[in-house]
């Protein structure tokens, strides 16, 4: 699983999925703005995670949090 956000402002919601998920490889994308999206689609690509999540309140995600499994990403 893959969490894309600015971990810098929300180390408490990255500890939350990680402790909600132990055992399963957790990648944390760091981004700081709309600007560093192309990093992490990118990291996306590469890493082939089953489920991608954006943590509700990130810049990068808007009001909403959302997952999305990795074939959605693909549509």
């Amino acid at each position: 699983m893959a969490v894309v956000c600015d971990s810098a402002h929300n180390k408490a919601a990255i500890e939350a999925i990680a402790g909600a998920m132990p055992g399963m490889k957790l990648i944390v994308v760091d981004v700081k703005g709309q600007q560093d999206m192309g990093k992490a689609l990118s990291t996306l690509g590469t890493r082939h995670p089953d489920a991608v999540v954006l943590v509700a309140g990130d810049k990068v995600a808007g009001v909403a949090g959302v997952i999305l499994p990795a074939s959605a990403s693909q549509i």
